[in-house]
């Protein structure tokens, strides 16, 4: 049985929040490493890396040139999570 937890309380609400941020944090994570490791990217990050370089006159990149850069890429992960009404589903 689930653990009842006050969310009117605001520590509680917080540390909930909380969370569901490590939890959305991670499993992001996890799947920005399997993208990475199966060298795909349905996000288009190398489209968004492409605009963004062609903007500051560089050249477009090839598909090949994109995999290599999308192998060495760094993600930052940052989730806000704010919960805005608590209440019961029935």
């Amino acid at each position: 049985m689930a653990e009842k937890i006050d969310l009117s309380k605001p520590e509680e609400l917080h540390k909930v929040q909380k969370a569901i941020e490590l939890a959305v944090t991670k499993e992001t994570e996890d799947l920005l490493e399997k993208l990475r490791k199966h060298q795909v990217d349905p996000v288009g990050f190398g489209e968004i890396y492409n605009i963004a370089s062609q903007k500051s006159g560089k050249k477009k990149l090839s598909k090949d040139e994109c995999r290599d850069i999308m192998k060495r890429a760094k993600y930052d992960v940052d989730v806000d999570v704010k919960i805005l009404r608590t209440g019961v589903i029935g």
